[in-house]
């Protein structure tokens, strides 16, 4: 199971939960971005997609994952947002 997230300043987020052993990604890039739909015409008059993009990060989880480490994660991110 993944849990995905909207963070203030989600990219510096990653680098930071990276950086102390958390493995994260981005939530997933927009449709219009892929190199099979770059000739498609993209119509949008307000771009949630890319909002959303910019602004989720999937953190990292597990069918086996312990208390402990979803503890780190937390611990992790309220560290990155009280600094």
């Amino acid at each position: 199971m993944i849990h995905t997230a909207r963070f203030d300043r989600s990219k510096e987020l990653q680098q930071y939960l990276n950086a102390n052993g958390i493995q994260t990604r981005p939530f997933w890039v927009p449709m219009h971005r892929l190199p099979a739909f770059a000739n498609d015409i993209y119509y949008h008059f307000s771009d949630v997609s890319e909002d959303i993009y910019a602004n989720s990060l999937s953190l990292s989880c597990s069918t086996n994952i312990a208390d402990e480490e979803i503890e780190k994660v937390i611990c992790n991110i309220k560290n990155f947002y009280d600094r």
